[in-house]
């Protein structure tokens, strides 16, 4: 209280800035938390209506990683000094590499700070360090109502807590172990252990000793083991870490066992988490998948795709297919023959462990094998946009759905979200976006590629969401439609129990079947991705209230409480009905077939489902060109020839709304406007925003302008478009873009494969274009062409070359299949114009291709090179 009233004071004393220090703390003088006094004097002020006149500075030794700045600045602070890192960082100096000066170590740290801060606030849509100043994007957990309401207005708290007496507490042991007179602890720094075990450190669930038991137990099949290793992880003196931990199960009368479902069923509400290929090996995910599709249960590929002679069972009968696929913002290898062949299909919007990220694979992990099966080039990273790039509302959401429904109708369609208060909310809007499974995923787990900024304090745990999810559902009747998962952190049977208990109908494990086929938590990858928890005291814990996570809905016997409903996706009605049955000489015997159809607005997906049909009978390498073609006029809906396989082609007489050739799989697509239309086409709009997001091979030829994010993540399809929007090109990571107009701003950025060529004759191209993963040069003309002219549309290596005669090949195709003026103007004074075309090349992309034309050119010379037999004989 006299803080802030000394906060106040001095404002209306007319001092704009205020710093609150606790450099003045001494052995008779205790500091406040430096988030407490922050948000105490940012709430007094914003009450007393002075909080705009005047700037927070917060002064103090305790802030020194991400987290803390960015609590601190969410909570009102305009600016940071975390004096006590700069002295550390001063002491250590000598431990630095030779030559570092201190100015250097501490703009360093300042960078790396910064980074951080920037990540955080970009995976929650925010642009600026003002927007996230005193945003309070955060959720309280183990804080109780009152002292939130005090110092943290605003905030969500739904388990209670500790309040002001406790921090208070805490922070006087705090003082005197750093004060007091016992040499030992005065001597003695705590040792830490939040981001990996340390013996004497904070405890983890996952130690030595568990993962040793369990590994024990599952390697020999022993029953003592496992009872020792269970007995540690539901040990609840140690589990006072988990909100779980605090539960106790309440014995009921006994049922006959006859009328509890088997152990034999049970298991088949189990899966293992997305962990893609690539973050982990092939032979831990192919392990993975066997086993659970030996039990019944489900593996998940993740977001890395998975290798195509996975989809064919193994001569002894067991099957390394993964039955759920996902698909992220990225879309690294989802092709129609990858969706053909789910069970379920999961959309990632988020998961607990890196709410708001998409996944990370540093190049030097990107080897051949993982390049093929993500579509992309060895030896460059891969970065998966966070998932606002394709998904801005529940509609978009609704519409991917539906997408997917469409490539696979067989095929569970759930979605992946955080667990946060709130979730319950957006559950409800995907129940009614007509998913058929949802997963909760709590902040405990990511086993796969989480950064260090992460690791902790970001999520909730997932008995929060997954209660509020449970109870928004049937509180709404939406209950019985869709399937409910836990996933994040489950260890035992205990945990299962739990989970059910607060309405889950299946529960999702990764680290410990990781960690039972080998992984023993070393915590040394270079992303630190092992999961760790934090302990929480024991006195500490006696404040919370698990009521809310209790509560039952007291709903009529018509209410479901549990999912035993299906969706109705109205995929009879779809057009592509029409169309398959249109298409049976060509499904069937591989028959040229010729369609025309008139398309409306409401006809969505056109063409998805049909290549289903091609993909499951063909695979991804699909029918013949031109197999089935299809003539259509109208206004093509939202994600028309999404997924669209090889061997079908679409030509639309018209114009076209969002995600037109979303995740392209080998099929072709041109559309262009009326021919009696009397507006100009290369002026106007004729598709609508992300086109060919995630597109994976084929080709498109668009007559006139798109939309923004135009090709985001395109990874290998030829395109020809006449103008685009802003961030064109943006994370694609192969195939090859020509746009013979105007680009919006943020062009290629992400931009780490394929190529672009832009005709830009009036030369405003460059200031449009983010610099920081590629080049602009111009194009040769002069460049041999190859006597072969369907080189110039391959992939890989020779994209080095050739770039004249491709950009050229392009064009005519444009002409061709669009009637384009502006393609046949070009082509009529060709020599003139391809000076006025610029090239983009990403540099990672350049150097990666030299690197493999290197190789190819050695292999070759020793294939070719006589033996030692030969050449000495």
């Amino acid at each position: 209280k006299a803080l802030c009233k000394a906060a106040e004071l001095a404002v209306r004393e007319e001092y704009n800035i205020l710093i609150l220090s606790d450099r003045g703390m001494g052995a008779t003088r205790v500091p406040i938390p430096a988030l407490l006094a922050c948000s105490a004097v940012h709430h007094h002020l914003i009450r007393a209506g002075l909080r705009t006149e005047t700037g927070l500075v917060i002064e103090t030794g305790e802030a020194r990683e991400v987290h803390h700045m960015c609590v601190l600045a969410g909570y009102g602070a305009e600016a940071i000094n975390p004096y006590l890192a700069f002295e550390t960082i001063a002491d250590r100096l000598h431990e630095l590499p030779e030559g570092m000066t201190l100015e250097k170590a501490s703009a360093n740290y300042v960078k790396a700070l910064n980074k951080g801060i920037l990540k955080v606030c970009s995976k929650m849509g925010i642009s600026t360090y003002q927007s996230y100043c005193g945003a309070q994007i955060f959720d309280a957990v183990g804080l109780s109502t009152p002292f939130v309401e005090a110092y943290f207005t605003g905030t969500a708290t739904m388990v209670e807590g500790i309040g002001l007496a406790e921090v208070a507490r805490e922070t006087v042991v705090r003082h005197v172990r750093a004060f007091g007179n016992d040499p030992i602890l005065k001597n003695m720094l705590d040792v830490g252990g939040e981001y990996a075990f340390r013996f004497r450190g904070e405890h983890h669930a996952w130690n030595p000793t568990s993962v040793a038991h369990l590994q024990h137990a599952v390697r020999g099949n022993n029953t003592r083991e496992y009872r020792l290793y269970a007995e540690q992880m539901n040990d609840q003196s140690r589990q006072l870490y988990t909100l779980r931990g605090l539960f106790n199960i309440k014995t009921s009368t006994a049922v006959p066992l006859d009328e509890v479902e088997p152990a034999a069923e049970i298991v088949k509400r189990f899966s293992t988490g997305a962990m893609s290929f690539g973050s982990i090996s092939r032979e831990a995910h192919t392990t993975l998948a066997i086993a659970m599709n030996r039990i019944g249960g489900r593996s998940n590929t993740g977001e890395g795709g998975e290798e195509p002679d996975r989809f064919v069972p193994l001569p002894n009968g067991d099957s390394m297919r993964s039955r759920i696929k996902q698909v992220a913002s990225g879309r690294f290898g989802v092709t129609a023959e990858y969706l053909a062949n789910a069970d379920d299909i999961q959309i990632k919007m988020a998961q607990g462990a890196k709410p708001g990220e998409g996944g990370q694979l540093p190049g030097h992990k990107v080897d051949r094998a993982i390049a093929k099966v993500r579509h992309s080039t060895p030896g460059v990273g891969l970065i998966s946009p966070p998932p606002h790039h394709d998904i801005y509302s529940i509609e978009d959401l609704a519409q991917l759905i539906h997408d997917l429904k469409n490539a696979n109708p067989r095929a569970r369609i759930s979605v992946k979200l955080v667990s946060e208060v709130g979730v319950g909310t957006v559950a409800a809007g995907v129940s009614k976006a007509k998913a058929d499974h949802v997963t909760i995923s709590g902040f405990e787990g990511g086993t796969g590629a989480s950064p260090i900024t992460s690791l902790t304090h970001a999520g909730s745990p997932w008995e929060i969401g997954l209660a509020e999810t449970h109870q928004t559902l049937v509180l709404n009747g939406l209950r019985g439609r869709i399937a409910v998962q836990a996933d994040g952190g489950l260890r035992t049977g205990r945990d299962v129990v739990i989970a059910a208990l607060l309405g889950a109908d299946e529960m999702g494990f990764s680290t410990a079947p990781l960690i039972s086929v080998g992984c023993i938590m070393m915590r040394k990858c270079h992303l630190n991705t092992c999961p760790v928890r934090v302990a929480v005291q024991h006195w500490k814990a006696h404040g919370v209230d698990l009521a809310r996570l209790m509560y039952s809905p007291k709903m009529g016997p018509e209410i479901a409480t549990h999912n035993c409903e299906t969706q109705d996706h109205g995929l009879e009605h779809a057009l592509d009905q029409i169309l398959i049955a249109k298409a049976k000489l060509a499904l069937e015997r591989k028959e040229p077939v010729r369609i025309e159809t008139k398309v409306r607005n409401i006809n969505r997906t056109v063409g998805a489902m049909l290549s289903g049909e091609v993909a499951r009978r063909y695979g991804h390498v699909g029918l013949p060109e031109d197999t089935i073609a299809i003539k259509a006029t109208g206004v093509g809906g939202q994600s028309f020839g999404a997924f669209l396989a090889r061997g079908i082609s679409i030509e639309l007489e018209g114009v076209a709304n969002d995600y037109v050739g979303k995740g392209l799989s080998g099929g072709r697509i041109a559309i262009y406007p009326p021919t009696t239309s009397p507006y100009v086409a290369e002026e106007n709009i004729v598709i609508g925003n992300t086109v060919l997001y995630g597109a994976i091979d084929g080709e498109a030829y668009f007559r006139g302008v798109a939309g923004e994010r135009f090709c985001v993540r395109n990874s290998g399809a030829f395109c020809v478009v006449e103008g685009v929007g802003d961030h064109g090109g943006e994370y694609m990571t192969g195939g090859c873009m020509v746009v013979l107009g105007h680009t919006g701003v943020n062009f290629a950025a992400g931009m780490s494969g394929g190529i672009a060529y832009v005709y830009d004759p009036d030369e405003r191209f460059e200031p449009r274009c983010n610099m920081e993963m590629v080049s602009l040069e111009r194009i040769d003309p002069s460049e041999a062409p190859p006597e072969d002219a369907a080189d110039v549309m391959a992939q890989g290596v020779p994209q080095l070359k050739y770039h004249a005669q491709r950009l050229r090949t392009l064009v005519e195709r444009h002409a061709h299949y669009t009637g384009s003026t502006v393609a046949q103007g070009l082509l009529d004074d060709w020599d003139a114009a391809i000076g006025k075309f610029v090239l983009v090349m990403p540099n990672d992309f350049r150097r990666a291709l030299s690197e493999l034309a290197a190789e190819e050119e050695i292999t070759t010379v020793d294939r070719d090179a006589p033996s030692k037999e030969v050449a000495h004989g």
